[in-house]
This record gives structure tokens, C-alpha cells and sequence, in this order.
């Protein structure tokens, strides 16, 4: 991969970065306990911003671990801020991936919470 060039702004900041990648977390898994973003919450109305930037490949070994045991905001290859909204800006258009899926970014991505927004529907006869 190689590092792209992000303008994010966020709680009146803005900053400018290379990123391997950029992750918006509502909360702390990629999956499979890879956590990406330590003390994120679902219910906390915020969004964890987590700016991976390039790393020496030497690198790769402490980062697996560090996702492993929760502290990949250790590294000094990660930047992890919290807000309710961020836009990112790329001068480029260039695919993303967006939950799985690659689209097509053609220079702007707005993100933000919309809190307590989730409707569950629990059978009458459901236990815990």
C-alpha cells in the first residue's frame, strides 16, 4: 500500500496526514478481536477516528500484537482521536473501502453519529 495524503476535520481541527489507512470505529473490533480502536463504544455517541500511517515492515509483528492485545493506540504509527463528526477530504478520487466494499471517493467523505438511533425487535419469549 502506499500512503495517500487526507485532510480531516473534526471539532474545529484540522489536520493533515499520510495514512495507510483510516478507520472510523463506533466501536473497538474489526472483527475476530482485532481491536482497532481500544475503548470505543457503541453507546457512547462518539466516533474513533484511527489514522494508521506507513510503518517499516520489521513493524508488522509488533502491530499484529498490538491489535491482538488492545494496544494497537501504543504504536507510534497510529494517531486515534474521538468526535461526533469528521469530514475527510482527498485531492484525488480513488477507490475506498466503506464496510467491505469498494466505492469510488471522489473527494469528500462526511461521517457522523447518529445516537440512539438503532431499533432492536426482541421475541416476547427471548432469554438471555
Amino acid at each position: 500500500y502506499k500512503p495517500r495524503e487526507f485532510r480531516i476535520i473534526f471539532d474545529d481541527r484540522e489536520i493533515t496526514r499520510k495514512a495507510i489507512f483510516i478507520t472510523f470505529a463506533n466501536s473497538s473490533q474489526f472483527g475476530y478481536n482485532t481491536v482497532i480502536a481500544p475503548g470505543a463504544s457503541v453507546t457512547d455517541g462518539m466516533l474513533d477516528l484511527v489514522i494508521v500511517k506507513r510503518f517499516p515492515s520489521i513493524e508488522i509483528p509488533r502491530a499484529i500484537h498490538l491489535l491482538y492485545t488492545h494496544k494497537i493506540d501504543h504504536s507510534g504509527y497510529v494517531e486515534r482521536y474521538r468526535s461526533k463528526e469528521i469530514k475527510l477530504i482527498r485531492n484525488k478520487g480513488r477507490k475506498v473501502n466503506l464496510d467491505g466494499e469498494a466505492v469510488n471517493m471522489e473527494g469528500e467523505l462526511h461521517v457522523k453519529v447518529n445516537p440512539a438511533s438503532m431499533q432492536v425487535i426482541v421475541p416476547e419469549n427471548f432469554k438471555d
